[in-house]
């Protein structure tokens, strides 16, 4: 059984997300009409240099599109970005 995130851990990845919606939005347009023409690893590194410290960019996914991240807990998130809405979960 997995350690449940912490509230602090909680409040942490909120003004993460918060802070780097408008940069999500704005890449997730992009990708969708660039995306054939474009590397991912480009993505990468905009959202690399957006993460406060303690936040590692796992990988990126281009479908969904959204990133892969820890926090040094061992737990694994998402922040995925959609027409509808920009969201985050914990994926392990």
């Amino acid at each position: 059984m997995s350690t449940p995130t912490t509230p602090r851990d909680l409040k942490r990845i909120n003004q993460m997300v918060d802070n780097i919606c408008n940069d999500m939005d704005y890449l997730a347009a992009r990708w969708s009409n660039e995306g054939s023409y474009e590397s991912i690893d480009e993505y990468a590194k905009v959202l690399k240099g957006k993460l406060p410290k303690g936040f590692t960019l796992l990988k990126m996914t281009k479908r969904p599109f959204g990133f892969r991240f820890s926090i040094g807990t061992g737990a694994i998130y998402f922040v995925g970005a959609n027409s509808k809405e920009i969201y985050w979960k914990r994926i392990a």
